[in-house]
């Protein structure tokens, strides 16, 4: 079962997600991210960041 404390994370990042706000996206995540996009199942864009927060 997910915590309260998870969801309001994970509740959070999609507000912040949906609005476009990178912004407050990034102060959900690790200081090393990946982003990998996957359309139909294959791999066509990676992205690696260190961010200095």
């Amino acid at each position: 079962m997910i915590s309260e404390k998870s969801k309001e994370i994970i509740e959070n990042y999609i507000m912040a997600y949906n609005s476009f706000d990178i912004e407050s996206m990034v102060k959900f995540l690790h200081k090393e991210i990946k982003f990998r996009n996957f359309p139909n199942g294959e791999m066509n864009t990676e992205t690696r960041e260190t961010l200095l927060l």
